[in-house]
């Protein structure tokens, strides 16, 4: 059977939906970039190496604002890593970083676990940043967005930083004790917009 990337697969045991299925069963959306309106392309939204760094430097320019400074001690995590694209940016700048998808797609070197968000398969407390990008998506993926939030906010340690980008409206879980959503700094940067930030006391 095809697993559906990242987390985004149909609810425990239950076959996933085919691109075709999910097409029919979806209305056109409105979006910025003319691929997001197929769900076949949804899980490339990291495109190309542009995307990756532009996105590397966002998610580095915020986390400072943050105090967190993106170096060779933090552990980084990126949920729903697919084709390797910005999880490579991180590998290549030195950065200590895993990824985790359901169907990486990325070369054999990139370091992606295959798992799904709602059973990562890491120790409590692993990590200092977790990345992600469009990962939460219940409009053409079954979801448990609760048990995303919380497999998260498991495996960050205290004081570290959850920021996902194109991903504001997106989550529907219930609030968690000591896993609290901030308002970042302002910023030229655009992407500010569309991203949100957690971070675990």
């Amino acid at each position: 059977m095809t697993a559906s990337p990242r987390s985004r697969v149909s609810k425990y045991g239950q076959k996933p939906k085919s691109s075709r299925e999910i097409i029919k069963a979806v209305p056109s959306v409105p979006s910025p970039r003319k691929a997001w309106d197929d769900p076949t392309d949804w899980e490339n939204v990291t495109s190309h190496e542009g995307d990756a760094h532009y996105n590397y430097s966002t998610f580095k320019t915020i986390l400072k604002e943050q105090g967190i400074d993106l170096s060779k001690d933090k552990r980084v995590l990126e949920i729903g890593s697919g084709n390797a694209m910005l999880l490579d940016v991180l590998k290549a700048e030195g950065i200590n970083t895993v990824g985790v998808d359901v169907n990486p797609r990325g070369n054999k070197e990139s370091p992606q676990a295959i798992a799904r968000i709602e059973q990562l398969p890491f120790a409590n407390e692993t990590f200092d940043v977790i990345l992600s990008v469009a990962v939460f998506d219940d409009r053409y993926y079954d979801q448990e967005h609760n048990l995303m939030i919380q497999e998260i906010a498991r495996v960050l340690k205290h004081g570290g930083i959850y920021m996902g980008t194109l991903e504001p409206g997106r989550i529907k879980a219930l609030p968690i004790r000591g896993f609290n959503l901030v308002k970042p700094s302002k910023s030229d940067n655009m992407l500010y917009g569309f991203t949100v930030i957690y971070k675990k006391s």
